[in-house]
């Protein structure tokens, strides 16, 4: 199994709980009801947009902390613009999945965004924080960490988010069970901060029916530095009916672990020398007693395992203002409004080692509201 990261390192009231599958009707016409009825995807809270750490939070905007900046040599447009794009909007109305090993499901920046959670092992909703639990956790607060005056933000902040635990991801028939979950949620975007390099097609096959549903599935290219058009690569990534994504760093270039090839479509910040700040657990795992901790419950992050949930919130903020737009729709548009960055030559838009460029979420979010069939 690839590995899982690069690391440096509920007013919504409840977490609605159950493995259950969705509600039908006696009509074989009338589309299963979701899990989660979609009024129960705004909460009606004001994003302050305002929390300590968003001085640090480079992939953000420029960081406001100037000595951080500073001292890690963070060039000044090295982030994915997505303070712009909060000008807009900051996900409302818009559910995530996130399939990953692990989370704090109480973590003060996560459990007001959480309305599902699935253990796919146990087939139930109790899912736990264990060994290398912290990176679920971590991809969750990039994802939809919530504006709430402490710690950090996630890119799409007013995002609901579906936790899916499966802590090893290694049988297609727990895959399938996860991917099957979300699709039972109403989850719009999918982020899978994983890969195997040997997707198999089972998994491949209810991936395409997940795109042909309207759902966006993301997944990180990996940690390995190299090309995955090698023989015997072929990773989850690489699927045309999959939004690819590698590591761009504090200098605004591809970082250098980031693997690449020419199926991966987007690159989104991710750093090489200090990663990005992330949600930690509280317990025992925490990255932060390994790898640089700010404070409990907060650390930095990097890898394509951090880049991913950032191109996943972008995909939310675009189907909060357009909600009607497909899976190759909005793939157009990021690519289309991507940032060329590297100094490095791009033949029709595209480069094999940084793809379309870096994503720009405020581009990609305007052209998503104007967007025309």
């Amino acid at each position: 199994m690839k590995n899982l990261g690069y690391m440096l390192f509920l007013a919504f009231g409840l977490v609605a709980c159950g493995g259950g599958g969705a509600t039908t009707s006696n009509d074989a016409n009338t589309t299963p009801k979701p899990l989660i009825d979609s009024s129960l995807l705004y909460d009606g809270k004001k994003a302050k947009l305002q929390d300590p750490y968003r001085q640090y939070l480079w992939h953000i905007e420029a960081p406001t902390n100037r000595t951080f900046g500073y001292n890690y040599a963070i060039a000044k447009d090295s982030s994915a613009n997505v303070a712009k794009a909060w000008e807009i909007t900051k996900g409302e109305g818009v559910l995530i999945a996130i399939i990953d090993n692990g989370f704090d499901v109480n973590h003060e920046d996560l459990k007001d965004n959480i309305v599902l959670t699935y253990s796919v092992v146990n087939e139930n909703s109790e899912i736990l924080s264990e060994e290398l639990g912290t990176h679920g956790t971590a991809v969750a607060g990039i994802v939809a960490a919530v504006s709430n005056s402490v710690g950090t933000i996630g890119v799409a902040p007013k995002a609901k988010i579906v936790l899916i635990q499966d802590s090893q991801l290694t049988t297609d028939a727990d895959t399938l069970k996860a991917f099957e979950y979300a699709q039972k949620s109403g989850a719009r975007v999918i982020n899978c901060s994983w890969g195997t390099n040997n997707v198999s097609d089972a998994v491949a096959h209810k991936i395409k029916e997940l795109y042909d549903e309207g759902i966006v599935v993301v997944f990180a290219s990996g940690n390995d530095g190299y090309s995955l058009d090698r023989y015997g690569i072929d990773d989850e990534s690489e699927l045309a009916f999959v939004l690819g994504v590698g590591s761009s760093s504090e200098s605004n270039t591809r970082s250098s672990y980031s693997s690449y090839g020419d199926s991966i479509d987007i690159l989104a910040p991710a750093g090489e020398r200090i990663g990005i700040v992330a949600t930690d657990d509280y317990g025992t795992h925490q990255l932060g007693l390994r790898e640089g901790m700010l404070e409990n419950g907060y650390t930095f992050f990097s890898g394509t395992s951090a880049s991913a949930p950032i191109v996943s919130g972008v995909v939310a903020l675009m189907l909060s203002v357009n909600p009607d737009l497909t899976p190759k729709e909005v793939r157009e548009i990021i690519i289309t409004n991507a940032q060329k960055i590297g100094g490095v030559e791009y033949i029709a838009g595209w480069n094999r080692q940084y793809a379309y460029g870096k994503i720009d979420a405020y581009k990609a979010v305007l052209a998503a509201r104007e967007y025309k069939k």
